[in-house]
């Protein structure tokens, strides 16, 4: 992350590693992040980080305390179905919230490369049973 706070408009980004959600409420920069490889989530307040979770549940809820002292919840969430999400409340009202859905291409996509590597499995599994029976016979005919 950069040292600088940003208070224009800020935009959601994924990346490899993260989708970030940023936000800014009352003149603070807020951006929460999710892991796209592992179940951690996080908060930065300011370009600090000031809350990591690492949970397999399907949401998780960060209490993030401003310099006020006024507590913002920030949920990181998963709905079923394709939708990863974040909102943010404080004082009963709704601050922010956005989603990122994946489209029908990047699961068919996904399931066409599950597919393939099971069928190259099946095809190569019994090159590698002969394999290893060669290596086994060729190893107890040394002994």
């Amino acid at each position: 992350m950069t040292n600088t706070t940003t208070h224009s408009k800020p935009e959601m980004k994924v990346s490899l590693g993260w989708v970030t959600f940023p936000f800014v409420y009352k003149g603070q920069q807020i951006i929460a992040q999710a892991s796209t490889w592992s179940a951690k989530t996080r908060i930065w307040l300011n370009d600090e980080i000031v809350d990591e979770i690492d949970s397999w549940k399907f949401s998780e809820t960060h209490d993030v305390t401003l310099p006020d002292g006024e507590v913002v919840q920030v949920t990181l969430g998963y709905r079923w179905g394709t939708t990863l999400y974040c909102e943010a409340h404080a004082g009963g009202e709704k601050l922010f919230t956005k989603g990122v859905t994946q489209d029908a291409k990047g699961v068919l996509a996904l399931g066409v490369m599950l597919g393939a590597g099971i069928a190259i499995g099946a095809l190569l599994f019994p090159l590698g049973v002969y394999i290893g029976k060669a290596i086994a016979a060729a190893s107890g005919a040394g002994a």
